[in-house]
């Protein structure tokens, strides 16, 4: 599916990139770079199906009228898990996906 139908106002999330000077650098990951930081968008209700990570434990924040959700450790960790083995990841950047795996294991505390 296109970004511009399968992402709520995409083409508004692009120009609002642009005019904070970052570049969209992988249209299928919906990822935007500047000076070495990355910023990419999702679909946040495939999370569940995807990860397993339910909706209702995300963090939630608002800033104005800008709503968003941030993750913890943990669930990134389910995601990037499971990303890693799509095949674009795999052969696109599995590398880096693995890295951010080890980083994650390694800040997350033993239970």
């Amino acid at each position: 599916m296109p970004p511009e139908l399968s992402i709520h106002n995409w083409n508004d999330i692009v120009e609002i990139m642009k005019s904070m000077e970052y570049s969209l650098i992988d249209l299928h990951e919906h990822e935007f770079s500047k000076e070495g930081f990355s910023v990419e968008f999702g679909i946040i209700d495939t999370l569940p199906f995807f990860a397993g990570v339910p909706l209702h434990e995300l963090e939630k924040h608002e800033d104005g009228d800008a709503v968003y959700y941030v993750l913890n450790p943990n669930q990134y960790l389910k995601v990037y898990e499971t990303s890693s083995k799509d095949s674009y990841r795999c052969n696109k950047n599995n590398h880096k996906d693995l890295r951010k795996i080890d980083f994650l294991k390694s800040i997350i505390p033993d239970d």
